[in-house]
């Protein structure tokens, strides 16, 4: 019997849950990458290989992969890159496939227009959108408040304006961003979305949430814990499912996650959502309308508890909620499951090697290491992130032994630059 085929959008070969979770599937992959990313790797299943720029003209891309779509007889089209997403929710759509769509795809993309849609919720901070560096002076958002792109990931330029000493840098570092990173990545009508947004800054320990959606129906598979980043600048430092908290502060962040997809009628497919608690209350810092990290939330939703997350997207561009209906509403933990990025660090240059992994990797707690960068990649630190080094994914019978883990990480790892 013929597998069935994906369409994988603009995956990064050095993260292999994608992959290995088709190939598990029984799905063949069609893999669309970069232009400037080229695949090398030889995973199981992928049986055709293309470079495609969906950004320079999306127009032209979405034209030839409908044609590709039709050509291979694609069942799925899945990216797991937030700034694809616009582009993928509408060639699903114009083929015919469930997905994400397309006007959660841009809500989510645009958080301006996220904060817009979830203004009413208890569990939203105060924001506005900024078009000038006048409208920070005349604001009534009061220090510290947070400054970001509003079509930004992975926390790059999000900044901690404290007084007004620090104002101008930070508006001219996110404007610098908008105008040379963030201004080819528009929503799923071409519309570029990058601007500015002023947030009211949240103190204390910040999650994740990774849930699931059929016809309005959430189900929250994962709730993991990111640490307290105090700022200026905000890198993530590592994940840790089944989190050590109070059942009440649980319970807060479930409701703020549903209340908040139902806020913007969040339909069909993953959200990766990110809050903070602070005083016993949850607020919601964003959601993306994809399989976190890369895939990365794939490994902590499945190691965690057994719930193959990519397999969910799957069924549903087959129109198939058997696998869904078997879900808990709410997480069933088995273990806690660790991802840990291996930190820049202050400088950044170009990347040599990152001394004593191989010890760690003897660990019998690990499961996975992935290097990301080869020698000599330019690597910048926050606030003008360009990626993390490696990642550590490991296995822990607790949420103790997963800090005790992530100290030993911290303490014994060195990246050297040159």
């Amino acid at each position: 019997m013929k597998n069935k085929r994906v369409l994988l959008i603009y995956q990064n070969e050095k993260f292999p849950y994608a992959f290995d979770s088709a190939y598990d599937n029984n799905l063949d992959v069609i893999l669309i990458h970069k232009p400037n990313e080229p695949y090398t790797q030889c995973y199981r299943g992928v049986i055709h290989v293309e470079a495609i720029d969906i950004f320079s003209d999306s127009m032209i891309a979405l034209e030839y992969l409908v044609e590709l779509v039709k050509e291979f007889e694609v069942e799925v089209i899945i990216t797991y890159r937030d700034e694809a997403i616009p582009f993928t929710s509408l060639l699903a759509e114009n083929v015919g496939i469930p997905y994400v769509s397309t006007g959660n795809a841009d809500s989510l993309r645009d958080k301006s227009k996220m904060r817009e849609l979830t203004a009413n919720l208890e569990s939203t901070p105060k924001s506005k959108s900024i078009s000038s560096i006048e409208d920070l002076t005349s604001s009534d958002i009061n220090y510290p408040y947070i400054l970001k792109p509003s079509s930004g990931f992975g926390s790059m330029g999000v900044t901690l304006v404290s007084s007004n000493r620090n104002i101008s840098d930070a508006y001219h570092l996110i404007s610098d961003i908008n105008t040379n990173t963030l201004c080819n990545f528009k929503n799923s009508s071409g519309t570029n979305i990058a601007s500015i947004l002023q947030e009211q800054y949240i103190p204390g320990e910040e999650f994740i949430v990774d849930s699931f959606s059929i016809d309005g129906e959430h189900k929250i598979l994962s709730i993991a814990s990111k640490g307290e980043s105090k700022g200026p600048y905000f890198e993530e430092s590592y994940h840790i499912t089944n989190p050590d908290i109070y059942k009440k502060t649980l319970e807060g962040i479930i409701k703020a996650t549903l209340d908040t997809l139902d806020s913007i009628e969040f339909k069909n497919g993953p959200t990766h959502t990110e809050l903070k608690v602070y005083k016993e209350r949850a607020y919601i810092i964003e959601i993306g309308a994809r399989i976190g990290g890369g895939s990365i939330c794939h490994y902590l939703v499945n190691e965690g508890t057994g719930v193959d997350y990519s397999r969910l997207v799957f069924d549903l561009c087959m129109s198939d909620r058997s696998y869904f209906d078997t879900i808990s509403d709410t997480p069933i933990y088995r273990k806690c499951a660790l991802n840990y990025n291996i930190k820049v660090g202050k400088q950044g240059g170009k990347f040599v090697r990152i001394k004593y992994l191989k010890n760690i990797s003897l660990d019998s707690r690990v499961r996975r290491i992935l290097r990301v960068m080869n020698k000599g990649h330019l690597v910048k630190p926050y606030p003008k992130f360009t990626g993390f080094p490696g990642f550590i994914q490991s296995s822990h019978h607790d949420y103790n032994d997963a800090l005790k883990f992530i100290k030993k990480l911290d303490s014994e790892l060195i990246v050297e630059y040159i």
